[in-house]
């Protein structure tokens, strides 16, 4: 017989075995055990858009790598570190506390979050401080150590495509019909969410200053453009014209203040700029001596939001096609957002397209706009590849009554085609019509967009929709309860008080389609 003894011995020495054997295969399959050592780190982590809640951070791509997790502390040593999964090269924290200074990391993980490599090295970024609504100075960017010559002011662009109609005289109106105004099919409202209230608000550049009736120079007139967007409780605006140029003292001396940056300053609150760079140069604040570095400036169009109520999660811009060198740049400026109250995301971008007219005989700068618009609209599509709905906003200069240097609203067609919509429904030579409308209630929209400084209003009772050379196209899935021309009038019809622009705000209320 067996030895008991030897039996229990080699019974044990055998479960010894089977229990490293076992330790040694889990071991050799770890996805962050074996793979952390041959998966390179991420490099060329930065810091892109900065709120005083929000941080966007880039990084370059690692081949094949399924996701990545971003590491957040206020602490240098990363104690009590927050996380976030990301499946792009970007991503955007939110939920920071003004004026903090961060640390973050980034490593790249597999499906499961199982750890494919180690940590980037940290970067240090401080979120911006709440602004100052009374404070003119402009936020976080250092001056200059001389003082270099001003931003080349853009042409002008206080003559766009007028707002024609279909008569020789602008004034005049066609003759009444005994129809009333028809009400165009109406969409009905999402269930209770809360909608999202956008804007699109050509605001004259500062230095375009053309001396017409009723027209003051920006410092007379900011106060009247800043209280038309909070009066309209917005939480994204594309701006057109809000110059990146130096703006001047009472002495006439340039100060390192632009326009847009005056703007946000004046908001105050919460309200955030996707993009802050005033010019592509490796020193952003001035484009004297500029070595091109692309920071994803957008000239005189940009996003503005209000961070208290949505989120950015992506920005960019992309520079539109000339047909001369020397003309102004022009841009799309895009940004991805979530609406915090619903969760819901979208796609917003705005523009604003050549106004230079054609010469009898030439369509050169009608093809242009068509072709700028196409690359807009591009563009905005490259950089939604969830196909998330999408908000198109901006002064296309470009109206849907023909001219001899416009013979049909180009950029309208191609955005139409493009699979996008114009909630009021104002097609080409219509005025008492409304095809394809979606909005439920109007405001205004018989006023023109367009008004010159016009002391008194420029309005159509008895049309629909008035003159529009600024549009606010949006996808086929988004609902607009509301939507509305913002204009002070008395009862005379006239402008009351400071004119604030030669463009009227327009404003839409829109109900998202579930994207949480």
């Amino acid at each position: 017989m067996s030895n008991p003894a030897v039996r229990t011995a080699t019974t044990w020495s055998r479960l010894l075995l089977i229990v490293v054997l076992l330790a040694a295969a889990l071991l050799g399959t770890a996805p962050g055990q074996a793979d952390a050592a041959t998966t390179k780190a991420p490099s060329g982590l930065k810091v892109g858009a900065k709120t005083p809640t929000t941080l966007t951070l880039r990084w370059k791509a690692v081949a094949k790598a399924p996701a990545y997790r971003l590491q957040y502390s206020t602490s240098k040593k990363m104690k009590q570190a927050k996380y976030q999964r990301e499946t792009r090269t970007t991503g955007t924290l939110d939920g920071l506390t003004a004026g903090k200074t961060y640390y973050v990391k980034v490593r790249v993980i597999d499906a499961e979050g199982h750890n494919l490599s180690k940590y980037s090295k940290a970067v240090k970024v401080k979120t911006l401080a709440e602004p100052d609504p009374v404070k003119t100075a402009p936020t976080p960017t250092p001056s200059p150590t001389s003082t270099p010559s001003p931003t080349p002011t853009p042409s002008p662009t206080s003559t766009p495509s007028p707002t024609a109609t279909p008569s020789p005289t602008p004034t005049q109106t066609p003759s009444p019909t005994p129809t009333s105004t028809p009400t165009p099919t109406a969409t009905p409202t999402q269930g209770a969410a809360e909608p999202v209230r956008v804007a699109s608000y050509n605001i004259k550049c500062a230095n375009c200053f053309s001396g017409v009736p009723n027209e003051l120079r920006w410092e007379g007139r900011r106060q009247a453009v800043v209280d038309t967007i909070l009066g309209q409780h917005l939480d994204v605006v594309g701006l057109q014209e809000a110059g990146q140029s130096w703006l001047k003292d009472e002495s006439g001396k340039s100060i390192s203040l632009s326009q847009f940056e005056d703007l946000r300053n004046r908001l105050g609150g919460t309200w955030t700029l996707t993009n802050a760079n005033r010019n592509n140069c490796v020193k952003s604040t001035t484009p004297s001596n500029c070595v091109y570095k692309d920071q994803g400036a957008s000239q005189d169009t940009k996003i503005i939001f209000d961070s208290a109520r949505v989120a950015m999660l992506d920005q960019g811009s992309k520079q539109l096609p000339f047909v001369d060198p020397d003309d102004n740049a022009r841009y799309v400026a895009w940004a991805q957002f979530r609406q915090l109250s619903t969760g819901n995301r979208f796609m917003f971008a705005s523009t604003h397209l050549e106004p230079t007219k054609d010469k009898a005989g030439s369509t050169a700068f009608y093809d242009l706009r068509r072709t700028q618009t196409e690359v807009a609209l591009a563009a905005v599509q490259e950089h939604n590849p969830e196909h998330l709905p999408v908000v198109f906003v901006g002064d296309l200069n470009s109206s849907r009554f023909a001219h001899s240097y416009s013979p049909t609203n180009a950029p309208y067609d191609v955005l139409v085609k493009g699979g996008l919509v114009d909630p009021l429904g104002a097609a080409f030579g219509t005025t008492k019509t409304a095809p394809g409308a979606t909005v439920v209630k109007r405001i205004n929209t018989w006023v023109d967009s367009f008004n010159d400084f016009n002391r008194t209003v420029n309005t159509h009772p008895s049309w629909v929709n008035g003159s529009y050379i600024d549009y606010i196209f949006v996808s086929p899935t988004i609902k607009v309860p509301e939507w509305e021309t913002v204009v002070d009038k008395d009862a005379n019809g006239d402008f009351v008080g400071t004119i604030p622009s030669d463009h009227n705000l327009i404003r839409a209320s829109l109900v998202l389609p579930r994207t949480a």
